[in-house]
């Protein structure tokens, strides 16, 4: 796998989604409160099960950066099971429309340029 630019901004961007989803359980474990009301207590979950395809994202983006093709699909995948997940979760937790169609665009994104690295790389 070539680290042309798609390549370099895909894993880029995904890198920075999936450390964003690790802080947003910090900040819920550091400020309880933020988890309070009817709900409000499977915000943790949500955010762990987050934080678990984050980390399956970042150890496939660096391993991807280093040439893998199979963790490039790892970290395609991750980041739309993200999506799909946020929108399961979003039956029982209130979500922002607009939160989630922003990160489903950025997974977009961050498809669409690492599917042209790898159809561009030579097998």
């Amino acid at each position: 796998l070539r680290r042309g630019p798609a390549l370099l901004v895909g894993l880029g961007l995904a890198g920075l989604l999936a450390a964003l989803d690790v802080a947003a359980l910090a900040i819920l474990i550091a400020r309880p409160a933020l988890s309070e009301g009817a709900r409000g207590g499977l915000l943790p979950v949500v955010a762990s099960s987050f934080a678990v395809l984050a980390v399956v994202t970042l150890v496939a983006v660096i391993l991807a950066w280093r040439g893998g093709r199979a963790a490039a699909w790892t970290v395609m995948g991750a980041r739309v099971a993200r999506v799909a997940m946020w929108g399961a979760w979003g039956a029982l937790v209130e979500i922002q429309a607009s939160a989630l169609a922003g990160h489903a665009v950025l997974t977009a994104v961050v498809v669409l340029l690492i599917a042209r690295a790898l159809s561009r790389s030579p097998v």
